[in-house]
């Protein structure tokens, strides 16, 4: 988080925050949510986190147009059920 290293080519990370639990693809995209509290471009799922909460899978100005189908698979095995 200090910046000493470089994230990997397959970054991901969650952050909760007020109530939502915001999915990142990109330590850039993380750092920029982290700062302002809220994501320029996003996909949000209401009720889709493990206990109830919205899931805002971030995006970017490069991905922006296209469901994040692959984010959506990461955040599903990470917070599987069972």
């Amino acid at each position: 988080m200090d910046g000493s290293l470089e994230a990997s080519e397959d970054f991901y990370a969650e952050m909760r925050l007020e109530g939502r639990i915001f999915v990142f693809s990109s330590l850039k995209d993380m750092k920029a949510v982290r700062k302002t509290g809220e994501a320029a471009y996003r996909h949000a799922k209401i009720g889709y986190g493990p206990k109830g909460e919205t899931v805002v899978f971030v995006l970017n100005k490069g991905n922006k147009k296209k469901y994040p189908e692959s984010l959506v698979k990461k955040f599903d095995s990470m917070n599987a059920q069972g």
